[in-house]
């Protein structure tokens, strides 16, 4: 049996069911994988749902579904128990009934045999199956799926999609068996570029972009995605199979011709990444002597795989004694200026260089608070890059917590360096 027919696939909701979820015991990130692999197929998802294990409430909530959507997921509630009230609701919801396949019935006798544990006789309950039902194997549990076709006379009106809820057994048998079915009946696709900046805000970005923002913009659109310390656009063009994607690019290069100074990304890389691949594509070493943010630089760059051939080391000078005994910034200047000051921090930065022989070092040091500290007011931070040209220092002004300041400073570190390496890096010392 062909068991889409014709159907055409435009439109998918997700339905979440368990109780558990609604009680918020568990995150429902079935959802958030789902809703993604649905836009990298071009299917539209307007829907997500949460109901819990009551059958009446589910019927409702599948009807109302299969009423405005081509697919419909449905997650969790396969299960052995009483409870677990997915699959006969399903069959309810499309008209059809329930028989023991003898197919499931073979692979969950194996899954306990495999493993030499006996099989509750409540595990057949997950062997019954929509009479027009087509069974999706579980490989990592007990509970299959299930490809349930709503026909309306020999047509194909909507296509249910039936999964288990723990994501290790969701999210394989949605990439091996439910993704091609979906790829071979979807009408078009999405293509979606990330657009990384920083140093602006995006309240000041989006004024920049505003007509691409507006409404009239539908396909391809721009939307504005704001995280610490950067912004992120992402341009979203959906077409049909063949279609070229002229209009997304032309939409790229407005973008690019009023905010390239800075876009440091166009990708799915993050800024450390970026900075990693400059370090090691131009094999230049670099090094850290941090302050404020206690390590947390080199452990953010430290996190990049290979990045060992470039990453010299790192230094945390916490404390004012330690800033003159261990790295050797003079005395003079830590009494005169302190250790949070412009001055301060070029000299950790040379200094860590010469210890570290690095071709690049760069040098937190701050105030993160929650109190003033040698009367510098909280979120003062300064960033020195000591470079084979010379030395660059700058000074930011973060707001917010403790640990958002910290993470602003980590992120301007590999900012301030990545500047260094592109030689767009100016200082105001």
């Amino acid at each position: 049996m062909n068991l889409c027919g014709n159907l055409l696939i435009r439109t998918a909701e997700i339905i979440a069911v368990g109780t558990e979820i609604l009680m918020g015991q568990i995150i429902n990130s079935n959802a958030a994988y789902l809703a993604r692999e649905l836009q990298n197929l071009g299917i539209d998802s307007h829907y997500q749902t949460v109901v819990g294990d009551n059958p009446d409430r589910l019927l409702d909530m599948l009807k109302l579904a299969m009423s405005r959507s081509d697919v419909v997921i449905l997650t969790g509630g396969l299960g052995p128990t009483q409870d677990d009230i997915t699959m006969e609701v399903a069959a309810r919801a499309v008209g059809q009934n329930l028989l023991l396949d003898q197919e499931a019935v073979a692979t969950i006798e194996s899954y306990f045999l495999n493993r030499k544990r006996p099989m509750a006789k409540s595990n057949l309950k997950q062997a019954l199956l929509p009479e027009h039902a087509r069974s999706i194997p579980n490989y990592n549990g007990t509970a299959p799926g299930a490809l349930i076709p709503k026909m309306d006379g020999e047509k194909c009106s909507c296509l249910l999609v039936l999964l288990p809820g723990p994501p290790n057994e969701n999210q394989l048998m949605f990439t091996e068996t439910v993704k091609p079915l979906l790829q071979e009946h979807a009408t078009s696709v999405l293509d979606n570029t990330f657009i990384h900046m920083i140093d602006i805000g995006e309240s000041d970005a989006a004024e920049i972009l505003a007509d691409l923002l507006d409404d009239t913009h539908t396909n391809p659109s721009l939307a504005p995605y704001a995280s610490t310390g950067e912004v992120t656009f992402r341009l979203t063009e959906k077409r049909r199979n063949g279609q070229s994607g002229a209009a997304a690019q032309a939409m790229l290069e407005q973008v690019q011709q009023r905010l390239g100074t800075y876009i440091y990304e166009i990708g799915n890389r993050s800024l450390t990444e970026v900075v990693a691949d400059l370090l090691i594509s131009t094999a230049q070493s670099a090094a850290f002597v941090e302050s404020c943010t206690a390590g947390q630089v080199t452990a953010e760059l430290a996190k990049v795989a290979g990045v060992s051939a470039v990453l010299r080391g790192g230094l945390c000078a916490y404390q004012t004694p330690v800033k003159a005994s261990v790295l050797g910034v003079e005395s003079a200047v830590l009494a005169s200026f302190g250790a949070i000051s412009r001055e301060a921090a070029v000299q950790m930065a040379e200094k860590g260089r010469a210890l570290f022989e690095a071709d690049y070092c760069v040098s937190v040091s701050g105030n993160a608070g929650p109190d003033a500290s040698e009367g510098k007011a909280v979120g003062l931070v300064y960033i020195a890059v000591a470079a084979p040209e010379g030395t660059y220092a700058v000074e930011f002004h973060f707001r917010g917590n403790r640990q958002k300041i910290r993470d602003n400073a980590t992120k301007q570190a590999l900012n301030q360096l990545r500047k260094a390496l592109l030689g767009q890096l100016s200082s105001d010392y």
